[in-house]
């Protein structure tokens, strides 16, 4: 964590820099930032868990690629839970909501009988499978 305070804000000339990681040193800026869908805009060369690992590692943090596939693998089922989800008479897949409705009763929120956005019955989707 880097925690800076604005000169502006009366701590005197220079901003105060406090890192969660010591022997770190704080980003000063950052020219991009991208959130993606792997394989929409960025391909990994190595498997992602590796790949996080390794990066942890270059920060002086040691963790077992293992761990952070289950981790990847946890969160991601989270989220599939998380979403409801409804298929079409021919199967396609549909996101019905991607935040649910806080009025909505939890019993009936996802029934079957329930009719999806686009009015189409509602049927359950299996969990997908996270290798």
């Amino acid at each position: 964590m880097d925690i800076r305070t604005p000169a502006s804000a009366g701590n005197g000339p220079r901003a105060t820099q406090q890192t969660a990681h010591p022997g770190l040193a704080p980003v000063k800026s950052a020219e991009w930032i991208v959130f993606d869908a792997v394989g929409t805009l960025i391909e990994p060369s190595a498997p992602i868990h590796r790949t996080y690992a390794e990066i942890a590692r270059r920060f002086g943090v040691r963790v077992d690629p293992a761990d952070v596939r289950r981790r990847f693998q946890s969160a991601l089922r989270a989220a599939f839970d998380f979403i409801p989800r409804t298929t079409d008479a021919k199967g396609s897949d549909e996101t019905a909501s991607a935040v649910p409705n806080p009025t909505a009763d939890a019993s009936t929120d996802r029934d079957s009988s329930a009719a999806s956005p686009a009015g189409r019955p509602r049927t359950a989707i299996p969990r997908p499978v996270v290798p």
